[in-house]
């Protein structure tokens, strides 16, 4: 008997080990907040002549946003962005200089502290968003 109820413990921990890592997998960030990073842009005129299009993709481990211009002449290298805790923060360079600058008074926006973690790799991001 002792051994049949340890080894349902052991079954049900494993099980909730299993289910916090499904848990922690990340997830494409939601379209409230692709629509508000897309309005952010649309507010303080970032991209005056085509349309602003961002979208979410997991690169890696991580919820990433690429937010680009759209015009007859084609798409711009896009701005990158993380989603994280609530947060959506510079990756990117373009991005950094809007984080620093044009939307330092949204509360939603941050800056990536530098370096950036090991794991973001910009130009793997990059390749995600520019392949169509």
């Amino acid at each position: 008997m002792k051994a049949s109820i340890s080894s349902l413990v052991c079954l049900a921990l494993m099980g909730l080990a299993v289910q916090s890592h499904a848990a922690e997998s990340p997830q494409e960030a939601p379209s409230s907040v692709i629509d508000r990073l897309t309005l952010i842009y649309l507010d303080h005129k970032i991209y005056p002549a085509g349309a602003v299009e961002c979208e979410p993709k997991v690169v890696g481990a991580r919820s990433m946003i690429g937010c680009s211009n759209v015009t007859l002449n084609g798409t711009s290298m896009p701005h990158l962005w993380l989603y994280e805790s609530g947060k959506i923060k510079s990756i990117n360079g373009k991005a950094r200089q809007l984080a620093e600058g044009t939307f330092a008074n949204e509360p939603e926006i941050s800056v990536m502290p530098l370096p950036l973690p090991a794991d973001i790799d910009v130009g793997a991001t990059l390749s995600a968003f520019t392949k169509g």
